[in-house]
């Protein structure tokens, strides 16, 4: 990896353009070990990176093309979505200096606020982090049903069907009941991390699906 291409080509960057190359970092780091030929992570809903459009994104993404996968924008049937492929042949290791050089250069202070850019969705120790605020959505406690269905729903990929049979028996959680905490949590989650439709509700199939 040429480090001294790599930051001329991130100095060019906006806040903004370097938090979704971030958020892109993040994404491959969760998903580096995954099945041989179906290393992939879905981004659904462009607005999520806030206003930029296609070509930009696909701009974006090109930055890491060479090295470590290939990147395309996909029309998904559920909406615009983003798909990134990884390269299996890629060294984490290498992979790790890079994202170390795109996680420096965003904390960087060149005087640019980076109060309103796009975090990565977190759920540890009872606390949701993510979104277009530095702000938390604290969840008291571990056996409540909000604490539930976020630790199934960052056990799964994005996008991923979740529904009854997603839990435990022992949890003997009804659709009813994990529909309803969902809607709860997307109000929070707009009001206090300013992300809409952090789930995405599906009543008539039974099923719900996180989306960011």
């Amino acid at each position: 990896m040429n480090k001294k291409l790599l930051l001329k080509k991130l100095n060019n960057l906006t806040k903004q353009e370097l938090a979704i190359l971030q958020r892109i970092a993040f994404a491959i780091e969760t998903k580096f070990y995954d099945v041989p030929g179906e290393k992939h992570a879905d981004f659904f809903g462009i607005d999520r990176f806030g206003k930029i459009d296609k070509f930009e994104l696909y701009k974006i993404t090109r930055m890491i093309n060479e090295d470590f996968c290939v990147a395309y924008i996909d029309e998904r049937s559920d909406g615009p979505g983003f798909r990134v492929y990884f390269n299996d042949n890629r060294d984490y290791a290498d992979f790790m200096e890079f994202k170390k050089i795109v996680d420096s250069e965003l904390n960087r202070d060149d005087g640019t606020s980076v109060d309103k850019i796009y975090r990565p969705f977190r759920f540890k120790n009872k606390e949701l982090i993510g979104g277009q605020t530095t702000r938390k959505i604290a969840i008291k406690k571990e056996n409540s049903y909000e604490y539930r269905l976020l630790q199934k729903a960052f056990e799964l990929p994005v996008g991923e069907r979740i529904d009854s049979m997603s839990f435990d028996d022992t949890d003997n959680l009804k659709f009813s009941q994990i529909y309803d905490t969902a809607r709860n949590l997307n109000k929070k989650i707009k009001n206090t991390l300013e992300v809409e439709n952090f789930f995405k509700l599906d009543y008539s199939n039974k099923h719900i699906t996180r989306t960011s």
